[in-house]
């Protein structure tokens, strides 16, 4: 008789190692469901913690739609590699707030008093950071604050920076987490300079913040990329053909690539993007989504919104994350301080919400 094979049995070693070559999160929650000692495994902080780091920019992305229900509180996930939603899966999302921000698991909403508040909505935590002081504009202030980038993931990192892009010339304020308690305004030294036969002007007007190998780097609306702030470096854009088997997904409030063959139905020198960019339409919802092939400059579309879906916030791509399990349940408060309230002996579960 053939002797059945006894997965529970194997040692946390060999699991540890399996678990360090899993690159997608969805393959680590079904590994966690193989049994209770693959569960426990799974769901060691340490190994969670391991997890998230390392294939925090692994993920593929997710479009945040609205549910069928349609009241604009939840929202459910769009899978562009399965071609479907997971209507099955909430998420709680304030309602008609301006988003302004994806990173890392993590959705960013400005309010009326340039305050910003940090929200994963696969974990339930907040982290309200202290208001921009600056002169509140007269009408629509939550337009004032155009971007927000997590540096760092509060959930594995408590010294986290946060990057905001605001005003009118984009201009760039820091903070980083348990060191400061008010932003910092960065003045950015402005310079001439010449990409091919365009000259730009002096002011480097940013619209996106890029965090890369310890490197902060800025991009301008001329497609420049500064690799600091006193312009001793800078990088060139070149036009491309191929993306190496990478495939892109482009919006406003987030933009990622990933390798296309490490995720089943993603596939490779396709450009998936959505329209969040509402500075121009305000509440009235996405224009534009799509897929674009690099090959032949063909466009076919993905997820197509009701008229009635199109209500704030937009579709938005979003990289799930976990919840660290442990006996300890975190908190953030303000300026996203973190507190811990000792829990019950409770069985420790590996908590995640995905499509």
């Amino acid at each position: 008789m053939e002797k059945t094979s006894n997965w529970g049995s194997l040692t946390d070693l060999l699991l540890d190692s399996i678990l360090k070559k899993l690159v997608s999160l969805i393959d680590y929650v079904r590994f966690s469901a193989v049994c209770k000692h693959w569960c426990a495994v799974a769901a060691d902080p340490n190994m969670e913690k391991l997890h998230i780091e390392t294939s925090a920019n692994n993920q593929l992305p997710l479009l945040m739609i609205p549910t069928i229900k349609g009241s604009g509180k939840t929202r459910t996930l769009y899978n562009l590699s399965h071609g479907k939603a997971n209507y099955d899966v909430e998420l709680s999302v304030p309602l008609h707030r301006r988003c302004c921000g994806s990173s890392r698991g993590w959705l960013a909403f400005a309010m009326d008093d340039l305050s910003i508040t940090l929200f994963n909505p696969f974990t339930g935590a907040r982290i309200d950071l202290p208001r921009l002081v600056l002169k509140t504009p007269d009408y629509d202030a939550e337009y004032f604050v155009k971007k927000v980038v997590l540096l760092a993931n509060p959930i594995t990192n408590p010294e986290y920076e946060v990057a905001v892009i605001y005003g009118d010339m984009h201009q760039l304020a820091f903070i980083k987490a348990g060191y400061e308690k008010s932003w910092s305004f960065i003045e950015l030294d402005y310079w001439k300079i010449t990409i091919e036969d365009f000259v730009a002007s002096k002011e480097f007007v940013v619209s996106d913040v890029i965090y890369h190998k310890g490197i902060i780097r800025c991009v301008n609306y001329h497609n420049r990329i500064s690799n600091d702030t006193q312009g001793k470096e800078y990088s060139r854009l070149k036009r491309v053909k191929n993306l190496g088997g990478d495939a892109l997904f482009l919006g406003d409030n987030h933009s990622m690539s990933v390798l296309a063959s490490e995720f089943p139905g993603c596939r490779p020198n396709l450009i998936y993007f959505t329209d969040d960019y509402i500075e121009n339409f305000y509440r009235y919802g996405p224009r534009d989504m799509a897929i674009f092939n690099l090959k032949d400059e063909s466009i076919e579309s993905h997820y197509v919104p009701n008229l009635m879906d199109k209500i704030m916030p937009p579709p938005v791509w979003i990289t799930p994350t976990p919840a660290i399990s442990n006996s300890a349940e975190e908190t953030w408060s303000e300026y996203g301080e973190k507190e811990t309230e000792k829990k019950g002996n409770k069985e420790e579960t590996l908590e995640c919400q995905i499509a």
